[in-house]
């Protein structure tokens, strides 16, 4: 069960945008012009022409026209066309270029490389290179154009929308890039779309519409960086020690909005209008970057619409466009706005942009319960960005209302502000019993928010989840640090999924409720999930996710990975036998056939047609088991070595570490390795380098599931030797093993950890007296099939 639901993006979900009416206000501007112009281009009769031998070359991505018919769009930007339709003789040439993208290709392909024989390809282009490269195969011109147009121009016109925004967006930027998106059919894969994006974290895109029960997916094959950003960002790595330089590329990727620009702070005068209704007046900060920027795109619930936009008390322009469906932000319910300022803001100026907007973003569940929408942003943004936020709401008598941030005044209008910058904020409304206590250092004022439950068998008072909650700072403070915020409210939700932001967790009302005598009973892991585990593993990510956030959507893992390994060993120092258990609960989940056999670093990309709660499945389940085998790694060095009094201190020194570092920023893969390699025990070193990278590059980015077992085992005195045997893992694959003694009666100590590179790796190792066997990981501490 996904226990928070941020609004993630893929890279990839801007691309692909459906036109639709613009509001009123808007419709007379440039930017409006433009994007109608855009999104109802035609054919063009008076362009249709034979075509022979045309290359598009797009790095990683190449396109061949070998030989047909192409007919240019109607429009003009720049003096020329901004796409075209091939029928004809064609190919698309993809490399992956490392095994985690052939395998993603392999899964939807069932081939490593894309090279696939086309029929038809609609073309859309920003840049010269593209329309030079079909101009230079122009050959004499189709004698049947009209025919040709009357055939497909019904498809081109349909088509033309997908890309409008995007093509306006680049334009009133003046931006120095390449965009093209093509549209393939093949008689193989069907229909596919291919993109080259110069200004997206990963320019190389390749995916197809999917469909599974009714749900729409964008299944995506493929997604890289392309050629020149991947050595752009070996030679940032190199600069930085190891670290992927900060960029705004980088930012973005959280969500795919690409910005110049950044938000240092929010003020936000909210009125709440019980039990649906909001109605919003936001100034943003905004800081431009280090070129001028004309427009920018911005996301917000597609239940709220804008009324108006202002750049420093002037109306400007703005363009209120929903995505096509199927998309991440499709399903997770976010309009794009397009503001455009009329003019280039100066590099590095600083501006004020007001938003009005109103509409139905809660929805009444009954028993004093507004669902606030959680698919959906309720003020404007372009990403996890970090800022300040100033928050003032109005609520009818008789509601109350929680909010990220520390209260500042507590009337009728609430007014609440955030200690430092974070990375989103939210609110709450319901009509709640209140109770407040404090962490046991003292430090965090804690709130606890429930309604009644007549419905229920039982229910937790907000007293005991306030205590609870204490408890949970307690432990996290005592091992990772100190709670990042001064505040914490937690607040009851209806449904089954919670939600953890800052100073502020969003709590199920099945973690508040007791199942009545006579109703289904839970699944033991549902039990212990609500009763012991969705609490703990929400505060936790006060710390993964809003004080540590992740960098793109590849190491958006961590976050959860690392707060739910948190929550359970927690869990483990009230409940030792529910560990193994959740554990348990996850690895069987892996085996099963719908979990995609794909690594945790695709992230979103996980969910598919093929695996509709792929991401959930992995992240929760392999993710956690990750965590789970560094931890014993650790833990297991240090018992060899005689630290028995505390052999998770390297382990949770590492996590501390992280916090202190990572505070307020984000952290990628690379991040997490060097701080675990950091504090490696000796000897885990091979030939004197201390790197994880076998396990990051095996287990992390990997997908095996393997099998172990020991052959020809002898025992001779107080030596044992035998050959740990590997199955169902590739022939490069590095595991550490734990050996333990099992004597007579059963009991078990280990005797070393072994590095098993090979399918079949010898070990002799020493044993204690009585030992009668050697056991190979009888405590579950690797991720393996029995």
């Amino acid at each position: 069960m996904q226990m928070r639901s941020h609004w993630f993006r893929v890279v990839w979900a801007v691309l692909m945008l459906c036109a639709a009416a613009l509001p009123a206000s808007a419709q007379g501007g440039k930017a409006a012009k433009l994007f109608q112009e855009l999104a109802v281009s035609e054919l063009d009769p008076q362009k249709v022409l034979h075509i022979r031998d045309c290359d598009i070359d797009l790095e990683d991505l190449h396109i061949t026209l070998e030989e047909g018919t192409i007919a240019f769009l109607k429009d003009d930007v720049n003096g020329r066309p901004t796409g075209a339709l091939f029928a004809g003789e064609g190919s698309v040439l993809a490399i992956p270029p490392n095994q985690v993208e052939r395998a993603s290709l392999a899964r939807f392909t069932k081939s490593a490389v894309l090279n696939e024989r086309i029929q038809w390809a609609y073309l859309r282009f920003y840049d010269e290179q593209t329309y030079a490269a079909l101009k230079a195969a122009l050959r004499s011109p189709e004698p049947e154009a009209a025919a040709f147009v009357r055939d497909w121009g019904t498809l081109a016109k349909n088509l033309a929308q997908h890309d409008a925004l995007r093509l306006t967006m680049l334009e009133l930027n003046k931006e120095p890039t390449r965009f093209v998106h093509a549209r393939f059919t093949s008689s193989r894969l069907g229909v596919f779309d291919a993109v080259y994006d110069g200004l997206a974290p990963e320019s190389i895109l390749v995916a197809q519409a999917g469909h599974f029960a009714g749900a729409d997916f964008e299944d995506v094959w493929l997604s890289f960086p392309s050629r020149s950003q991947r050595a752009k960002g070996q030679t940032e790595r190199s600069a930085s020690a190891g670290e992927l330089a900060h960029t705004n590329q980088l930012q973005a990727d959280q969500n795919g909005v690409h910005s110049e620009v950044d938000i240092e702070h929010y003020a936000l005068d909210v009125q709440v209008s019980p039990p649906t209704d909001i109605a919003a007046t936001v100034d943003l900060t905004m800081l431009n970057s280090e070129r001028p920027v004309s427009a920018v795109l911005f996301q917000l619930s597609h239940r709220l619409k804008v009324s108006s936009v202002e750049l420093d008390g002037a109306p400007v322009e703005f363009l209120q466009n929903p995505p096509i469906p199927g998309s991440v932000i499709s399903r997770s319910g976010n309009d794009l706005i397009a503001v455009s300022f009329g003019a280039p803001l100066a590099p590095k100026s600083k501006h004020t942009v007001r938003f009005k907007y109103a509409g139905s973003v809660m929805t009444d569940t009954g028993g004093g319960l507004l669902y606030v929408g959680d698919r959906g942003t309720w003020y404007p943004n372009f990403g996890f960005r970090n800022a300040m936020f100033d928050l003032r709401y109005t609520v009818p008598q008789g509601w109350t209302l929680v909010s990220t941030g520390k209260r500042v005044a507590r009337e009728q209008a609430l007014h609440f502000a955030t200690e430092k910058p974070v990375p989103v904020a939210g609110f709450n409304v319901g009509r709640f019993t209140e109770s407040r206590a404090s962490s046991a250092s003292g430090s965090v004022t804690i709130s606890a928010f429930e309604a009644g439950h007549s419905d229920a068998g039982g229910s937790v008072s907000p007293e005991e989840m306030a205590r609870r909650s204490s408890q949970s700072i307690a432990f996290l403070e005592r091992h990772v640090g100190p709670f990042p915020y001064s505040e914490l409210s937690v607040s009851e939700v209806p449904g089954g999924v919670s939600q953890g932001w800052p100073g502020l967790v969003f709590l199920s009302t099945q973690a508040f409720t007791v199942p009545k005598l006579g109703a289904q009973p839970r699944s033991e892991f549902a039990r212990i999930v609500f009763e012991d585990l969705m609490l703990p593993h929400e505060i936790g990510h006060q710390y993964w996710g809003d004080n540590v956030a992740w960098r793109s959507y590849r190491e958006q893992w961590i976050m959860e990975a690392l707060t739910n390994y948190c929550a359970l060993m927690q869990l483990q120092e009230a409940h030792t036998e529910e560990l193994p258990d959740v554990l348990e609960h996850y690895r069987r989940s892996l085996l099963q056939p719908w979990t995609p056999n794909a690594p945790v670093t695709l992230g979103q990309r996980l969910d598919s047609s093929q695996s509709p709660n792929g991401y959930t499945l992995l992240t929760y389940g392999r993710g956690t088991w990750l965590i789970h085998m560094l931890r014993c790694l650790f833990r297991d060095a240090e018992k060899l070595h005689g630290n028995t009094l505390d052999p998770d201190a390297r382990f949770w020194s590492a996590l501390e570490d992280l916090q202190k570092r990572f505070a307020g920023r984000a952290i990628g893969e690379d991040d997490l390795q060097q701080t675990f390699e950091k504090a490696l025990p000796s000897s885990l070193s091979r030939q004197g380098s201390s790197s994880l990278s076998w396990f990051f590059s095996d287990w992390v980015n990997g997908a095996s599931l393997p099998h172990f077992e020991i052959k020809e085992l002898k025992m001779s005195g107080a030596t044992a030797s035998g050959t740990i045997v590997r199955s169902e893992a590739p022939r490069d694959f590095t595991a550490v093993l734990p050996l333990y003694a099992e004597s007579a009666s059963g009991a078990h100590t280990l005797v070393a950890q072994v590095f098993a590179d090979d399918a079949e790796e010898p070990f002799t190792v020493k044993v204690p007296a009585g030992t009668v066997r050697v056991v190979l990981d009888p405590e579950h501490e690797v991720l393996r099939r029995d």
